[in-house]
C-alpha cells in the first residue's frame, strides 16, 4: 500500500509515525466502529427496499438525474427490475437499460454485473431526459428473493447525496491501494490494520478498447462482469459499509492517460468529460485525484483537454473535489508541474490541493 499524504500547501510529509497522523487515525477508527453500529441497528429497522432520486443539472429543456437503489432487506435480490411512472423521454441510461416503456411508466432492469444487489448494496442509476416536469414516481421493485412486491418512497433532493462525504475534511491521509493487483486488495481490511478511513485507489488508465479501466485492463472497465472487477466495487462498497470512503486516482506512472488516449483519437473535451462523469457517478465519488508524471506532465495540449474536461465534469458536480499528484524537487514543483496547475486554473477547475511526490528514493536517485 503506498503512502502519500495530501496537503493543501508544500508542507513536510506526514507519517503515521507522527502524532497528529495518529490521532486523526483514531478519529477514523472511532467514527468507523460508531458508523458500523448505526448501520446495523438500521438494517434491523429499515428492512425495505429504498429509492432516491437527485437532479444532477437542468439545463430547461432537458436533464441529467441519478438514482440510487439500496437494498436495506434480509435478503440478496437477484435480477431486479424497477418500474416508475415518468413523464420525461429518457434519452440515455448507464447502469441499467430500459426494458420496457408504456406511455408514462418506465421498467428499468440491472446489467449482467449488477443484476445482483446483496444485503446493503447500494447500486447508482444514471440518466439523461428531454423536457418535462416532475419526478419519477409509483417505484415497484421486483427480484427473486424478494419476499413481496414493495412500492419504494422517492427522496427527492436537488444535489446527488454520496456516501462519506463528511469525512472529507480540510486535511486528510487517504494512503495509495494498488487495484490492478491479483488478489483484489481487501480494503475493509487494511482499514482496520492501519486505522485509516480513507483510501486511494489507483489506477484507472485507458484500456485498449479506449475505456476507463482498473490498471488499463479491457476486463476491469467500470461496466465489466469480470470476476476481478465485481470485487473491485464489492470491496469499496463493503469500506463505504462500515463508515470508510475512496478516492479514486487516474493516470499513474505507467500506462496511458484516459486524455491521451482521446487526444490521439481525435476526440474532444465533451467527450472525455462524460466518461469522467460515468466513472463519478458509477462509483459514488467525492474526491478524485489525477497522477501526472512521466511523458504527461510535459504534453501541454493533452494536460489542456484533460482539464477543460474536469472543468465541464465540475460544472454539473460543484462539489466534486479534484486533486492533482504532480513530481517535486527539493526546491518545489518541477516547472511541467507548475505549468500543469496553471492549465488548470486557467481551464476554470476547481482545485482543491496539490500532492507533491515527496518519496525517498535515495540519494541514488536525488538530483
Amino acid at each position: 500500500m503506498k503512502s502519500r499524504t495530501r496537503f493543501h500547501s508544500y508542507g513536510r510529509r506526514k507519517s503515521l509515525n507522527d502524532s497528529a497522523s495518529r490521532s486523526m487515525a483514531k478519529d477514523h477508527a472511532l467514527h468507523r466502529d460508531q458508523t458500523t453500529l448505526a448501520a446495523f441497528d438500521q438494517l434491523e429497522q429499515r428492512l425495505a427496499f429504498a429509492v432516491g432520486y437527485a437532479t444532477v443539472n437542468d439545463w430547461g429543456s432537458g436533464l441529467q438525474a441519478d438514482l440510487t437503489l439500496t437494498n436495506d432487506t434480509k435478503s440478496t435480490l437477484t435480477d431486479w427490475q424497477l418500474s416508475f411512472n415518468y413523464s420525461r423521454s429518457i434519452d440515455s441510461i448507464w447502469n441499467a437499460q430500459i426494458v420496457s416503456r408504456t406511455g408514462s411508466q418506465y421498467v428499468i432492469k440491472g446489467l449482467d454485473w449488477n443484476r445482483t444487489l446483496a444485503v446493503g448494496a447500494v447500486q447508482g442509476v444514471g440518466f439523461t431526459a428531454g423536457a418535462g416536469t416532475g419526478a419519477p414516481s409509483n417505484f415497484v421493485l421486483t427480484a427473486t428473493g424478494a419476499t413481496t412486491t414493495p412500492t419504494v418512497p422517492t427522496v427527492p433532493t436537488t444535489t446527488p447525496t454520496t456516501p462519506g462525504v463528511d469525512l472529507w475534511k480540510e486535511q486528510f491521509f487517504a494512503p495509495y491501494v494498488d487495484m490492478g493487483q491479483y488478489p483484489v486488495p481487501d480494503l475493509d481490511g487494511l482499514a482496520k490494520k492501519y486505522g485509516v478511513g480513507l483510501l486511494t485507489l489507483g489506477f484507472m488508465q485507458a484500456s485498449p478498447s479506449g475505456k476507463l479501466a482498473w490498471a488499463g485492463y479491457d476486463v476491469l472497465t467500470l461496466d465489466s462482469s469480470n470476476e476481478q472487477a465485481v470485487a473491485i466495487r464489492n470491496e469499496i462498497n463493503a469500506l463505504r459499509l462500515v463508515g470508510g470512503d475512496v478516492m479514486v486516482s487516474l493516470g499513474g506512472a505507467a500506462g496511458q492517460s484516459l486524455a491521451q488516449s482521446y487526444a490521439q483519437r481525435g476526440l474532444a473535451a465533451p467527450a472525455l468529460a462524460m466518461a469522467y462523469s460515468e466513472m463519478v457517478d458509477t462509483l459514488k465519488l467525492n474526491k478524485v485525484d489525477f497522477d501526472i508524471e512521466g511523458v504527461a506532465v510535459a504534453q501541454p495540449q493533452i494536460l489542456k483537454l484533460q482539464m477543460d474536461a474536469i472543468a465541464i465534469v465540475q460544472m454539473s458536480r460543484p462539489s466534486l473535489g479534484v486533486w492533482l499528484t504532480l513530481p517535486v524537487l527539493p526546491q518545489g514543483l518541477t516547472q511541467d508541474g507548475v505549468n500543469a496547475v496553471r492549465i488548470a486554473l486557467t481551464s476554470g477547475v476547481k482545485v482543491d490541493g496539490v500532492n507533491v511526490m515527496a518519496m525517498d528514493y535515495g540519494d541514488s536517485a536525488a538530483p
